[in-house]
């Protein structure tokens, strides 16, 4: 499922650079441990933990955590959030958190930092991680477009 996005990240990331592969990919014993914590968790991101794994790329673009957790577990940041609702996966190094709505069929939000609000993304995990990568809509790195 996420063949070009790992020769993506192989062709584009900077070798040099010891942010860049270092991911873990989940075993199959590690996705049911965190499927009986999570079910609902999206089918593709499990596919993603299990083919590229959780960590960062591209030079720190964004990183997908080890373990995904409860919203409200991560931060302290004075505002109240419903309980078990926001599962976040992953951040982008400047604040802001991405997360799954639980109670919206693990729709993805953005949660930015500065204004404390969610924002939903209407993306499919697929689509939103390559968004992430920097991949545009034919596949042309745009990082590279900018």
């Amino acid at each position: 499922m996420f063949d070009y996005e790992s020769k993506f990240l192989q062709s584009k990331e900077d070798l040099d650079d010891e942010t860049n592969g270092q991911r873990s990919s989940f075993s199959e014993e590690e996705v049911q441990k965190l499927l009986r914590q999570y079910p609902s968790l999206p089918e593709d991101y499990i596919r993603y933990l299990k083919e590229i794994g959780a960590g960062p790329f591209r030079e720190c673009q964004y990183e997908v955590f080890d373990e995904p957790c409860y919203f409200e577990d991560l931060y302290d940041i004075g505002c109240e959030f419903e309980a078990k609702r926001y599962i976040a996966f992953g951040q982008n190094f400047s604040g802001d958190t991405s997360v799954f709505d639980s109670k919206k069929g693990c729709e993805i939000l953005d949660f930015w930092h500065d204004s404390f609000e969610f924002y939903g993304k209407n993306l499919s995990f697929k689509c939103y991680i390559r968004e992430k990568m920097l991949i545009g809509e034919n596949g042309e790195d745009l990082r590279e477009n900018a």
